[in-house]
């Protein structure tokens, strides 16, 4: 049982013990101590002696299980919160099955995980990031502290990056041997080229990050201004201070774990993703690029592209530059049949689209995880064919103070947040990734002015979650209560239209003026219109707007068909969702009624006519499809 144990992942041999060690420090002859013995028992001995009453050794083990449960979630003597207590406590159900499978005695041999019920730790209230006491942010309120406060720990990920990519950078160019520059130190270059050769060479041999002590200790060059001389490099700000030396050289070959928290954090800012699904990226997540942007996606979905896509699309899936303008019409064109077959409700669920260019020196998301991804694959390149077994098919990997680089995902251990510089923001209270998914969501919502928007954003079927535990923020509550006033006012002044207005304003102590306001708006929104008391327009109320007018020639209907298949392409991979949802889904909704009312008219043998006409011209690129951003 202790092979079977030590060889589970962490999460769920970290649930195992600790209902292990409970059966040990069980009382004598308690039902608990009965089950323990089950596990001590010699293989063929009948188990159910030991218990009473003619009780099944079943029916005892799932009593137990369930008094550990109990005994185990509101247990004070562990330094873990409740939630994650009970994160291992449905961890022990799968380890107990594979214990099973190995044909472990203690374990009833139709054990099933649906015996245990753990249940769910009560939902706690998280703030976002704007309710964090930084001083940065002072001066800053509502939606414009939100957005602050996101601009500041979004910064913070990528100089973490960048500075220790600066490290990998250097620590390449010196295993390269390449010729220093005027300003640096031909022999610290050297010398430290050869302690890194030292490690290659260990680490080639046995795929580990140990040396010999006496290697380590008197080999190796130790002083920290080699590296400054070498490459203008300050190792004052590397993480693990009692061990920087040691990660100074590790760092040269892939990323330290602070260089993936960078990367995996501007993720996570840009995407509003939650950290199990960002964790838990395919090695190469890129599915294709454009010039507007990279499309990413998790292993699931880039699957089903491949099937949907054929040979088509597999020639240049994943590739690194950008896809020309055939290629990129053939690539849309199968990434939004496999959206609408992957995630027909728009949730725009691990799959997203991360924009070419960040505003301003900004860098974009995308730039971030390609120089990531450039780190990672000389960390497999080094290790040769113990990269395999080490990081499998995982994108996140990294380098930490163990014997060997790990990879970073669901089910592994997370990241101690020591890796966060102590001056930084992510190193305060106030910083976590919930708060940033909080205030991405509110942002969002700010932007779209839509609950839907920002319910399909995060992924929910309803807003019954994000209401009470991510939009409940000072400054959207103040926002909601304003429109409700707003909505009460208009009812109002609904109601009390055929009354004296001069003795209602006295009576509502409110202006004429303000009721005639508010009627106006009812009347815009619709309200009036809903509870059918719309009045018929005056005769003096002016000209009627002109009617739309669609003359169906050859020429128009093949710009209806090149509009609607560009709105379908924007539809699909348009960068910034809730723009497209403002300007651009009211011209899908003009195009599709358009169209509608042609086949109505029985002119759909026209349409397609002129819309195979304006195809042909688009694959012999005689013309491009329309700008609609201009």
């Amino acid at each position: 049982m202790v092979e079977a144990v030590s060889q589970m992942t962490y999460a769920r041999r970290y649930g195992i013990i600790p209902f292990l060690e409970w059966l040990i420090q069980a009382e004598p002859d308690s039902l608990a101590d009965r089950v323990r013995r089950c596990f001590a028992g010699a293989p063929g001995d009948e188990v159910e002696s030991l218990f009473p009453d003619g009780m099944s050794h079943e029916r005892a083990f799932v009593d137990v299980l369930n008094q550990w449960r109990d005994a185990y979630r509101v247990s004070g003597e562990s330094h873990l919160t409740e939630g994650t207590r009970m994160y291992r406590a449905h961890s022990v159900r799968h380890a107990l099955e594979i214990l099973r499978d190995r044909g472990v005695r203690g374990i009833p041999e139709n054990f099933n995980r649906k015996w245990i019920r753990v249940g769910t730790p009560p939902t706690k209230e998280f703030p976002s990031l704007g309710a964090a006491d930084w001083p940065e942010l002072e001066g800053y309120e509502g939606y414009e502290r939100e957005r602050r406060a996101m601009e500041l720990v979004r910064s913070s990920f990528v100089s973490l990056f960048l500075y220790y990519e600066e490290l990998f950078n250097l620590g390449q160019s010196l295993l390269r041997g390449d010729p220093p520059m005027p300003d640096q130190d031909p022999q610290a270059r050297e010398a430290l080229r050869n302690g890194l050769l030292i490690f290659r060479d260990h680490i080639r041999e046995t795929g580990s990050f140990k040396l010999p002590r006496r290697v380590a200790d008197y080999v190796l060059p130790r002083d920290p201004a080699l590296w400054y001389q070498a490459g203008q490099f300050d190792t004052a700000g590397l993480w693990d201070r009692a061990a920087v030396m040691n990660m100074a050289y590790r760092g040269c070959f892939g990323p330290l774990a602070p260089a993936m928290s960078g990367a995996l954090g501007v993720l996570i800012c840009d995407t509003g993703w939650n950290l199990q699904p960002a964790r838990d990226l395919h090695q190469n997540p890129f599915v294709f690029r454009s010039a507007r942007g990279s499309y990413i996606a998790e292993a699931s979905f880039i699957e089903s592209f491949k099937r949907r896509a054929g040979h088509h699309v597999l020639a240049f899936l994943g590739e690194n530059h950008r896809l020309d303008e055939g290629r990129l019409r053939v690539a849309l064109d199968q990434w939004d049949r496999t959206v609408e077959a992957y995630d027909p409700a728009r949730q725009l669920d691990g799959y997203a689209c991360l924009e070419a260019t960040g505003g301003g020196s900004t860098l974009p998301a995308a730039d971030i995880l390609e120089r990531y991804m450039r780190m990672a694959n000389a960390l497999r390149a080094e290790f040769g064919h113990f990269s395999h077994d080490l990081f499998g098919d995982r994108f996140w990997i990294f380098i930490n103070g163990n014997l060997q680089p790990r990879t970073y995902a669901s089910d592994t251990r997370v990241v101690s947040p020591a890796v966060y510089p102590k001056g930084s923001v992510l190193a305060r209270p106030g910083f976590n990734f919930k708060a940033i998914r909080k205030t991405y969501l509110i942002l969002r919502r700010q932007e779209t002015g839509s609950f839907d928007a920002v319910r399909a954003a995060a992924g929910h079927a309803s807003s019954s979650v994000l209401m009470p535990h991510y939009l409940n923020t000072p400054v959207v509550n103040a926002e909601l209560d304003a429109s409700i006033r707003q909505f009460q006012d208009a009812m109002e002044a609904i109601v009390v239209r055929d009354l004296n207005q001069e003795h209602v304003a006295l009576q509502l102590d409110k202006p004429a003026a303000d009721l005639v306001r508010l009627r106006r708006t009812a009347d815009r929104a619709g309200i009036t219109a809903a509870l059918g008391l719309l009045d018929e327009a005056p005769d003096d109320a002016g000209p009627a707007p002109p009617a739309l007018r669609f003359e169906p020639d050859d020429e128009r209907l093949g710009e209806l068909y090149l509009i609607h298949r560009k709105l379908r392409e924007m539809q699909a991979y348009y960068p910034n969702r809730a723009r497209f949802r403002l300007e651009f889904l009211p011209l899908l909704a003009l195009a599709k009624a358009i169209g509608r009312e042609l086949f109505r008219k029985h002119l759909g043998p026209r349409y397609w006519q002129a819309a195979r006409r304006a195809s042909l011209a688009l694959r012999s690129q005689q013309i491009v499809l329309p700008s609609l951003e201009d």
